[in-house]
């Protein structure tokens, strides 16, 4: 790490430096070898010659004396001549240990004496002689060579040994010379002499001799040019780095000039070529970026475009679907009888399915942009999914199909949510099973589940939408939720549609913390459903009617009897009728025989779907009926006429009422009422139930505009708009509505003051809505700002949030119903008078967040 940061100079010059050192280091440790080796033969060598010399002076006959009878004079002798040996110059140089070996008559050795230095002492005692003793006992003299005292056995003990050597730490070396004391040709005795040598002689700088280091010197001129070299390539380096910098600052014109080595000159040629495929490289893509620039600038024009077209055309389409969706709605508030009403409803149906179809368009465009925004408001759960059925109750009985929903009763009326968003979703799921459901039905629940979450078990909501139709192959599960895209691409010419309904429910469902899955096999229906967190609002207003204990005690214990030829809508039937307390049974079938047996059982009421049933026996049961005195209601589809069959006599028209498919839990309870309320002794009780559905209808909007006083200005271009907002104002209570052509005549309304709440369009001619409102925002002659509330068939992404900006307290889009002008007025009313809004009502206390009991609902659904 520390070389990679030091110039190329340096690092050439320490690694000439180190290779220098290294084969020094190796030629030095060789020559140290050949020297070592050479001293350990001289020593020896020397060794072995005085031994020899020594041995030549000795004198036989003393010997022989001092073995035999211990001569003193002999003894004498001999140490004279052993002190002469030991200052013999080449033993000066080791340590010596001298002994003297007599061989007695019997070729024994007997050490006679023995010398270390100068001390002598004399010990005859026996030995065992060494190889070179015994070898000089024989008569030839003999040296073991230079040995340590552990001889290295491998290479690695060797170069161990020898490194230690060089350093003064090995251990001292010892040789062995003994030569034969001869009288005449018999040898008599025997020389030992042991001569060691200190580790320090063996020393480095003792053993070479000062030429061999002083022949180093010759490398310091290959250093110094190898440093040049590095120098010179360092330079021609720093010259490539600095063209490199100059081409990443962009100039893509720089060229290095031509010079220094071949291999140089090839670089710096290759250089030169790149950094001209560099600036052709530039020129292309500066090229490409000005297109680029163009192509988005077409794109931003093309989206404004789309935008706008996308926001006149909802304006457009929404406003006469305004005029047709809140007069049908207006009128539903009147009093009609049950057939008007009936058709006044798939009038509003009808419109809404377009409504719901530009919505999927316009949601689609806001999902792309990540732009939906959802809203959080109270949400009436039971009359948005009946709502959103009799949307296609017409479609359902031109198909011939059973329409059939069902909503627990744990179900909390009343939750926190996006109305519309709610509904979009389960309109696209129940539009979706009616185009691919040829016979059969579609079953619509709503229960009350609990599940899983990082958080613990808690309630959720369960939607579910069930058909009998033709069903999705596993492999295609996904593939339908992808945008323009259906399972099979041939369903497409033979069912229609865009295949957007699916992809936006999905994208919705997960936007409001759900998911939208699938159950599906080719052949056996689908079952499409969602699961919504939620959060209950606590109980308001009037109760509703089948709720109601007054009314319910007059079903108390009445027999029922139900003839459906559909399964799934006869145990519904049977299970609202049981949760009134009734005895409900279901027939078979309408057969010759089932006819006396019902007159037999007697039931207080018959319910009969008249659909699949033969006119003759239908017919047969009617008369029978009739002639027994038992009521019957008889379930029939959107625009059915009356089965001439099943209609009594003029005399008996109050034992028969008609009700419409689907069926809901409402519509069953007040014909049932109104059937068994007849004969009991008390009279009718259509007054009370007309009391109590009244009181139902008008819930929320009898004493609102006591409640919100104002004095009202719609401004709005289009008179049939200007029409249904004072209509919608009317039924709510207010009386002082004026209204303006367009924002400049709302802005000098306005100016003269006594306005306090204010429905603004949006495009309108002379003057917009949000000019209009930001006049009236800057306007400082008004004693207090009046309440705005944008009202507008723009229902694009930003337009909200634009109104917002320029000053508006409020958003509704067109078409306009009661509901949504009361929410409006009540989210906003606060800013009128200047007090704090009142907090919306949360969950109510004490509320259980555990799993709901089982269902009542029969297991057919």
């Amino acid at each position: 790490m520390f070389a990679r940061g030091l110039p190329l100079t340096l690092r050439l010059l320490l690694l000439c430096a180190a290779l220098a050192v290294l084969g020094s280091g190796v030629g030095l440790g060789f020559l140290y070898w050949k020297a070592r080796h050479d001293l350990n033969n001289r020593l020896d060598e020397s060794l072995l010659t005085a031994t020899i010399a020594a041995a030549s002076c000795l004198d036989s006959d003393d010997i022989a004396a001092l073995a035999g009878s211990g001569d003193e004079e002999a003894r004498n002798r001999l140490s004279q001549s052993l002190l002469r040996l030991w200052s013999t110059p080449p033993l000066t140089e080791l340590k010596t240990h001298i002994r003297l070996v007599f061989r007695d008559p019997s070729g024994k050795a007997v050490k006679l004496l023995e010398m270390t230095g100068t001390e002598l002492a004399i010990a005859p005692s026996e030995i065992v002689p060494a190889a070179s003793l015994k070898s000089a006992l024989e008569g030839s003299a003999h040296s073991t060579g230079m040995l340590a005292e552990s001889p290295p056995t491998t290479f690695r003990d060797r170069f161990t040994g020898l490194t230690a050597d060089a350093f003064g730490r090995g251990p001292e070396k010892t040789s062995r010379a003994a030569a034969p004391i001869r009288r005449g040709r018999e040898v008599v005795a025997a020389l030992d002499i042991h001569g060691s040598v200190p580790a320090s002689r063996y020393v480095w700088y003792s053993v070479l001799p000062p030429t061999s280091i002083l022949s180093l010197m010759g490398l310091l001129p290959g250093l110094f040019a190898l440093a040049l070299t590095g120098w010179a390539i360092s330079g021609r380096l720093r010259e490539i780095s600095e063209a490199m910098k100059t081409i990443s600052l962009g100039r893509y014109d720089f060229r290095m000039k031509g010079g220094g080595s071949q291999e140089f000159r090839v670089a710096q040629e290759s250089f030169n070529k790149m950094a001209e495929n560099l600036q052709h490289s530039y020129d292309r893509i500066g090229e490409t970026f000005r297109e680029l620039q163009v192509a988005q600038k077409q794109a931003e024009v093309a989206r404004e475009a789309k935008s706008d077209f996308l926001a006149n055309m909802s304006h457009e389409i929404r406003t006469p679907m305004n005029g047709i969706i809140g007069t049908t709605s207006l009128l539903l508030e009147t009093d009609l009888n049950d057939e008007q009403r009936e058709l006044v409803q798939i009038m509003r149906s009808s419109g809404q399915s377009l409504v719901h179809l530009i919505n999927d368009v316009l949601d689609f465009s806001k999902l792309e942009s990540e732009k939906m925004e959802l809203e959080n408001a109270p949400v009436d759960l039971p009359k948005l999914i009946e709502e959103t059925i009799e949307m296609f109750a017409y479609y359902a009985s031109e198909g011939k199909l059973e329409l059939i929903y069902f909503t627990e009763k744990q179900v909390p009326e009343v939750i926190f949510g996006d109305r519309e968003r709610l509904k979009q979703v389960l309109v696209n799921l129940i539009g979706n099973a009616l185009k691919f459901t040829k016979k059969g039905e579609i079953v619509v629940t709503v229960r009350v589940r609990a599940a899983q979450t990082s958080h613990g078990t808690l309630p959720v909501v369960h939607f579910s939408v069930r058909d009998t139709g033709i069903g999705i192959a596993p492999e295609h599960h996904e593939r339908i939720f992808e945008a323009f895209t259906q399972a099979d691409a041939s369903t497409t010419r033979k069912f229609g549609g865009t295949g957007l309904g699916l992809a936006i429910s999905r994208k919705l469902c997960r936007l409001m913390g759900g998911d939208l899955k699938v159950e599906s096999a080719p052949g056996k229906g689908s079952n499409f459903f969602f699961e919504l967190a939620f959060r209950e609002v606590p109980q308001q207003g009037a109760a509703k009617l089948v709720d109601s204990a007054d009314l319910q005690k007059h079903l108390h214990e009445r027999r029922c009897a139900i003839l459906c030829a559909n399964q799934t809508l006869a145990g519904l039937v049977q299970h609202y009728c049981r949760s009134w307390k009734m005895e409900a049974h279901t027939l078979p079938g309408l057969a010759e025989p089932v006819i006396p047996q019902l007159l037999q059982w007697r039931p207080d009421v018959l319910v009969l779907d008249a659909k699949g049933q033969e006119p003759e026996l239908l017919g047969k049961l009617c008369n029978a009926l009739e002639e027994a005195g038992i009521p019957w209601l008889i379930l029939q589809t959107v625009g059915e006429a009356k089965t001439p069959q099943s209609m009594p006599g003029e005399a008996k028209q109050s034992l028969v009422r008609f009700s419409y498919k689907p069926l809901s839990e409402l519509k069953l309870f007040s014909c049932l009422i109104d059937l068994l309320g007849r004969g009991n002794g008390e009279g009718s009780l259509e007054p009370a139930v007309a009391k109590l559905s009244a009181a139902a209808r008008d819930s929320g909007i009898t004493g609102f505009h006591e409640k919100y006083p104002a004095k009202v200005l719609v401004v709005e271009d289009v008179p049939m708009n200007q029409k249904i907002a004072g209509m919608v104002l009317k039924k709510l209570g207010y009386e002082s509505i004026e209204f303006a052509d367009d924002g400049k005549q709302g802005v000098e309304r306005v100016n003269q003051g006594d306005i306090d709440l204010i429905f603004m369009d949006l495009q309108m001619p002379v003057m917009g809505g949000v000019e209009a409102t930001q006049r009236i925002r800057e306007s400082f002659q008004l004693p207090r700002q009046p309440v705005i509330i944008a009202m507008t068939g723009h229902a694009l992404a930003g337009v909200r949030e634009s109104c917002f900006r320029a000053g508006m307290d409020g958003y509704i889009t067109k078409p306009i119903s009661i509901d949504d002008v009361k929410n409006a007025i009540v989210s906003s009313y606060h800013k009128l008078t200047g007090q704090r809004q009142a907090d919306k009502p949360g969950a109510a206390p004490g509320e259980s967040s555990s799993a709901p009991a089982a269902s009542a609902l029969p297991a057919r659904l």
